[in-house]
């Protein structure tokens, strides 16, 4: 009879079996923190007035949002039981790709629920004309490419910040003997 040798993880993945599941968690948490700071200092570096864009709450809602779908992420890696560096890499770009969407969407189904009236319309056509510009969802949209390589930045926090640093469990082989 011969012992079975367990799976040893590859270069670009860990297996499920190794991580520190607080070190995943609070690293999936702590994700969004450099993409947002690294997006600050360029917004900052572009001559944009920081005081005019409110950080706290684009960081709480990222936090979130990165903390709700990582969990979705983390409860299927471990069902196939490895975590890949690609996949930690794309979950990032889908995290910041989708925020504003998610954001977006939110906000509509707020104001569904408390039934807010929509904005009144301008009564000058000349300011109505000028009002033209492109829809809620192309700005979404835009805004969500904009950021892709952001969250993949994200994503990279995530890998080298909890995934990496995992190393393989030795196995005690002298029950093997017994």
């Amino acid at each position: 009879m011969t012992a079975a040798i367990p799976k040893q993880h590859e270069p670009g993945q860990r297996l499920w079996r190794d991580l520190s599941k607080r070190r995943l968690f609070c690293v999936l948490a702590f994700a969004p923190v450099p993409p947002i700071a690294l997006g600050a200092l360029l917004l900052w570096i572009l001559g944009v007035r920081m005081e005019l864009i409110p950080l706290g709450p684009i960081l709480a809602a990222a936090e979130t949002w990165s903390l709700l779908v990582g969990m979705v992420y983390v409860t299927i890696a471990r069902a196939r039981g490895v975590v890949h560096r690609a996949h930690c890499l794309l979950l990032g770009a889908f995290l910041a790709g989708s925020l504003p969407t998610a954001a977006f969407l939110t906000s509509k189904a707020v104001d569904w629920v408390y039934e807010t009236p929509p904005a009144p319309e301008p009564v000058d056509e000349e300011l109505a004309d000028s009002l033209d510009g492109p829809s809620d969802g192309a700005i979404v949209f835009v805004l969500g490419v904009i950021l892709v390589p952001f969250g993949t930045l994200g994503g990279w926090v995530f890998w080298r910040g909890g995934v990496y640093p995992a190393r393989p469990k030795v196995l005690d082989v002298m029950t093997v003997f017994d």
